[in-house]
This record gives structure tokens, sequence and C-alpha cells, in this order.
């Protein structure tokens, strides 16, 4: 038994630090009181991306159908934690912005944080698939849950809500880059309506979260 628990713990040791960023180095960032703070720069080493995460922008990823999968993923989440505070929007821009990317998707990775804003959410993907897919361009759709709470007047209110994003990529100095950004409403499970999604996450898909 204690020989099997230390090679359990050693097989972590080694996964964990190939998963996880290597390096902590980090920008400020606000936190809330309590909580603790995850490094928002260093090296990922996913195995089809992100390769490294700066400033909370992760970026790097392979040039194949699960690097898009993986880069459309991360691009729904990363313009959330901009929007959060957790990434930087001028090191977003820079990173992901494709030269032939509309004004919506210019916009929204370029947009600083609103500080007045209380909503508090997180976007889970429950599924994705590459619909169309070249060695210059990629599209992805992901289907995703979306959970969260906001304070408000009689205390805080917690909700969770299904949507669709599409995601437009194009390939661009060795990496996957945003041209376009776009999100529907459903279909929630139960209501009849069947899933956009029913292939389950690619192989390798690599979600990063900066709390």
């Amino acid at each position: 038994m204690i020989v099997a628990t230390i090679v359990a713990l050693a097989v972590g040791l080694v996964v964990g630090h190939w998963v996880f960023p290597s390096s902590t180095s980090s920008a400020p960032q606000a936190t809330q009181p309590g909580a603790s703070t995850a490094p928002t720069s260093g090296a990922v080493g996913g195995p089809h991306g992100p390769a490294k995460i700066v400033q909370g922008v992760p970026s790097g990823y392979s040039h194949d159908q699960a690097g898009a999968a993986t880069a459309g993923v991360n691009a729904v989440q990363l313009v959330l934690n901009i929007a959060h505070g957790q990434a930087d929007s001028a090191t977003a821009s820079k990173t992901w912005t494709a030269s032939n990317a509309d004004e919506a998707a210019r916009k929204v990775l370029a947009t600083a944080p609103d500080a007045s804003s209380d909503n508090q959410t997180s976007k889970v993907p429950a599924s994705t698939r590459v619909t169309a897919y070249s060695d210059a361009s990629a599209t992805v759709e992901i289907w995703v849950l979306s959970v969260g709470s906001t304070s408000g007047v009689g205390g805080t209110t917690a909700a969770a809500d299904w949507s669709t994003h599409t995601v437009r990529l194009t390939w661009e100095n060795g990496d996957w880059k945003v041209s376009s950004l776009r999100a529907s409403k459903g279909p929630k499970p139960g209501d009849g309506s069947p899933a956009p999604v029913t292939t389950p996450l690619t192989n390798g898909l690599y979600t990063y979260y900066i709390n």
C-alpha cells in the first residue's frame, strides 16, 4: 500500500509538471479577498496547445484540426477572461486578432474589463467539432454551458445557460488567429431540440482557466 501510494504521487507530480505552467512570473491582477492567484504567464505544453500563457493570454497551437479545436475553445474562454480582468486585452488583441478579423472580433479582443461589473461567469465547453478545415483556415463550433452569479437587489442570483459558439480561425504567423466570433442561444438539454454538436471533446483538447 505504501509503495503504491508513493508511485501514484510520483506519477501525479510528473503529469502536473507537464500540463501546468512551469513559470510563475505574472502581471499584477486584482483578486477578490481570500481568492488564490493562479500563474498568468509561463510554459504550458498541451499536446495541441496552448504552448504558453502570457499575461493570462494563451497562444501556440498545433497546425491541425485538434489544434484549431483547442484554439476555438480557448478563444471563447479568453473573451470572458478579458471581461473579468484576468487576461490582458492588449496582449490578446496582438496575439489573437487575424489580419482579416471582422470589427466585432477586433473589439471584443481589445476591450478593457469593466471594473463596475459584478457578474461572475464561467464558460465550460460541453462538446466541440471542426465544421470546416484547411491549412489556411478553420471553423470551430462549441456547445457551451455558462454558469454565473450576479449581485443585485435581494442578494445573489445564480443562473445557468446553454449557447452555441462559432469561431472562425485563420492560420497566420505560425498560430491560429480569430477572424470572427459568433454566439447563439441554446439548445438547452431537455427542450426537445437536438444538440448542435454530438462529437465528444476533441482528443487532446486543452481548456485553460485563470482564477
